[in-house]
């Protein structure tokens, strides 16, 4: 005579919740790491909300407006052509880390041509945006350690005509 009882062993259930715990854990670090880069965003995309801005304000204000960056704060400035503080845009980086950002002029013999992207440039304090929404054809190059990346502006929009990385 035997009897058959219908259900889980112990052994079947140990199996099953430490599954549930693996794949719960799974779960809670991929969410953990999301939600903790949602605050922060690539320096490419700040320099292109700070370009945007400056163009703003100097159609806004009717005035010519400066892009700068602030080696000890670790953020981009736009200022009025007085050197007020307009708005600021962090970069998130600390005075520890590596960041150098760069401005260059880009010199008329060379225009915007694709060619010869360090050829005919100088080192510019802060690009010139004018109330018209033009501004002086400007570079910007970002080295964040050893990686450096250079971003071209159209002079008369905020369109980024080239990205180069090195």
């Amino acid at each position: 005579m035997s009897r058959y009882r219908a259900g889980f062993s112990l052994i079947e259930l140990i199996i099953v919740i430490g599954l549930i715990a693996l794949v719960g854990g799974l779960v809670i670090t991929s969410v953990g790491g999301i939600l903790s880069g949602l605050g922060e965003r690539p320096i490419p995309e700040i320099l292109r909300m700070a370009v945007r801005e400056a163009r703003y304000q100097a159609a806004y204000q009717k005035d010519t407006t400066f892009l700068r960056y602030d080696y000890d704060k670790r953020e981009f400035r736009v200022e009025s052509a007085t050197g007020s503080v307009i708005e600021t845009f962090p970069t998130g980086y600390s005075v520890e880390d590596r960041l150098d950002i760069r401005f260059y002029q880009i010199l008329p013999e060379r225009g915007l041509r694709v060619s010869g992207l360090r050829a005919n440039r100088s080192e510019l304090d802060a690009p010139r945006f004018r109330p018209d929404r033009s501004s002086t054809p400007f570079e910007v190059e970002v080295r964040i350690g050893m990686e450096t990346t250079t971003h071209r502006f159209d002079p008369f929009s905020d369109i980024e005509i080239r990205r180069d990385r090195r």
